[in-house]
């Protein structure tokens, strides 16, 4: 059965290929990753922006004081993602699938993406979310790869753009001292 969405003409589907930037952190004790991980909430999305500034910005989501920040560049390549091109909160934001279920995109979001890759979609994008790109919710990690890493330890600039395995080394180069 196909999905069907209506959101007042503000739906549209196509497939994606560009550069974005996905921020998280590594703590100490743990192993960094360089791929991001599924994780965030029930469903498990990855969130990604075309945006370097929104890539540095959920760097620090959830990061600790002593945590070190960290932005992924690659390239994200998406089949079937739904596109929403309103912003939240200034158009009508509702959802409504083919057996009448309603989603709120900002307070039913985990719902509405199990519904949408339930029905074979790989991610939600909802144009111009942030002043430098959209907000991209993948929901399988197999979409992106890591191209280049760059770091922010705590009280220091951001580096220059690492390969993922240079990346690691100088973060456990760092935080042995």
């Amino acid at each position: 059965m196909d999905l069907m969405i209506k959101i007042a003409n503000k739906y549209a589907q196509a497939s994606f290929s560009e550069t974005v930037y996905h921020g998280t952190f590594w703590s100490k004790g743990e192993q960094p990753h360089v791929e991001p991980e599924l994780g965030y909430g029930e469903l498990g999305a990855i969130y990604f922006s075309q945006g370097e500034d929104t890539g540095e910005y959920f760097s620090d989501w959830h990061a600790g004081a002593e945590d070190t920040r960290v932005v992924f560049r690659g390239e994200l390549k998406l089949a079937d993602p739904v596109e929403y091109t309103g912003r939240p909160g200034q158009q009508s934001h509702y959802f409504e699938l083919d057996d009448g279920q309603e989603f709120d995109i900002v307070r039913d979001r985990e719902e509405l993406y199990k519904a949408l890759s339930d029905n074979g979609h790989d991610a939600f994008i909802i144009r111009d979310n942030y002043p430098d790109g959209d907000d991209i919710a993948v929901f399988d990690n197999d979409k992106f790869r890591t191209e280049e890493i760059k770091i922010k330890f705590p009280g220091e600039d951001w580096t220059d753009w690492l390969e993922p395995e240079a990346a690691v080394e100088l973060w456990e180069k760092e935080t042995a001292k």
